[in-house]
């Protein structure tokens, strides 16, 4: 079994650390590419107040460390690194600067050293513009063995890369943490998307030969979204053109305008879909649930019983309804617009009288309900293999 040098008592892990130093010099000099750079320095436990970083530093900051990196053979300097931590001594934030890098990266862990979820956001900046940015979930469980060791399953680790109009995704569980052979037990799954008018488009794939992709998942691109605003955004946009109405022009978009007791709504008087994704509990059925919002006024515009600007140009753009059951419809969705009930941002729909019971209340219940039945079901195929990871 691998064991790591820090098992070894500290003389002999000087010894160890310094004969692995001058062994890569003699590589470097052979290989000038191989072992480019060397510690410099590195400084660990500083009380953030007491440093010139004290301005940089996130929230619950209580102490900073200091690495140094320069180029192996003329000891340059190439770069530094920052980390702030909390009293927990978790990882709030690391900047990364020097030689034409700039990075920051930004952690939120939560749990123990038992079980742990780190998020952790990366953000690339030239000349203070974020050029990209990456997402990534964390998710490990650590087993304590005999003799106050431990041995841990190394979490999945599930992470997005926005680069432009594409995204790299990819999740990839390892079994066991770095111990010998085991660590190639590892597997994964990987998907480029390409955002086309705000929906991701799978355009490539990749796989170990112990996992697999679901097969006739029409919700797998969006399984590999990790920014939840983004994914409720997309969804909402998918639903909008399952349905037809990507020629309406509906703005989608994220506000404070959205009241304490709902996560979103469509307004056909301003065309727009609004959410609030802190409070988000499915994004399927909400996406879902509003865009059907949007197809009922659509269709009450088409039978002529619309006053809003929406629904008149939903009339234009797609004339009467040539279907007699379909039009029924819609008369009776135009009869349930007469009778909604007026809610203020502060009010609880479901304190509302005939809140409920209104028909395009019913309608875009089945909706949600429809979408996150199926979304939910899908992801149980990749649940199986990625069983701390949610899809």
């Amino acid at each position: 079994m691998h064991l790591s040098v820090n098992f070894l008592p500290q003389k002999i892990r000087k010894t160890y650390r310094a004969l692995s130093e001058a062994r890569k010099n003699i590589l470097h000099e052979h290989n000038p590419n191989k072992y480019k750079y060397k510690l410099l320095q590195k400084i660990d436990n500083l009380d953030v107040k007491s440093t010139p970083f004290d301005t940089l530093a996130p929230l619950n900051t209580e102490t900073v460390s200091v690495v140094t990196v320069g180029e192996r053979g003329t000891d340059k300097f190439y770069k530094s690194v920052i980390t702030f931590y909390d009293k927990k001594k978790n990882i709030l934030q690391r900047n990364i600067e020097g030689n034409g890098t700039n990075i920051r990266r930004h952690y939120e862990t939560r749990g123990d050293d038992v079980a742990r979820l780190r998020n952790i956001v990366t953000e690339k900046y030239d000349d203070s513009i974020c050029q990209y940015k990456t997402s990534q979930i964390e998710k490990q469980v650590t087993y304590k063995l005999p003799h106050k060791r431990k041995f841990s399953t190394k979490l999945t680790i599930f992470k997005n890369v926005n680069d432009g109009d594409v995204i790299h995704s990819t999740v990839t569980e390892y079994p066991f943490n770095g111990h010998g052979a085991l660590r190639y037990l590892r597997k994964s799954l990987g998907l480029d998307l390409e955002m086309r008018k705000g929906i991701p488009y799978i355009i490539s794939t990749f796989e170990t030969a112990n996992a697999k992709f679901p097969s006739g998942d029409r919700f797998l691109p969006f399984r590999f979204m990790l920014d939840q605003k983004q994914k409720l955004h997309s969804m909402t946009r998918f639903f909008l053109k399952e349905k037809g109405l990507e020629k309406m022009n509906t703005r989608v978009y994220s506000s404070d305008k959205v009241g304490k007791y709902t996560a979103g709504f469509f307004d056909e008087t301003t065309n727009e879909i609004v959410y609030n994704p802190e409070t988000c509990a499915h994004v399927a059925d909400l996406s879902a649930h509003e865009v059907e919002h949007a197809y009922q006024y659509s269709q009450i515009g088409r039978i002529g019983k619309g006053y809003s600007k929406y629904e008149r140009t939903a009339q234009k753009l797609y004339g009467q309804i040539p279907n007699s059951s379909e039009s029924l419809e819609a008369h009776r969705y135009a009869i349930a617009s007469q009778n909604y009930p007026k809610i203020g941002k502060d009010d609880n729909p479901a304190e509302i009288p005939g809140y409920k019971e209104n028909y395009l209340e019913i309608k875009a219940n089945e909706a949600g309900e429809k979408a996150k039945k199926e979304y939910d079901e899908g992801a149980k195929f990749l649940k199986d293999q990625f069983h701390m990871m949610d899809f």
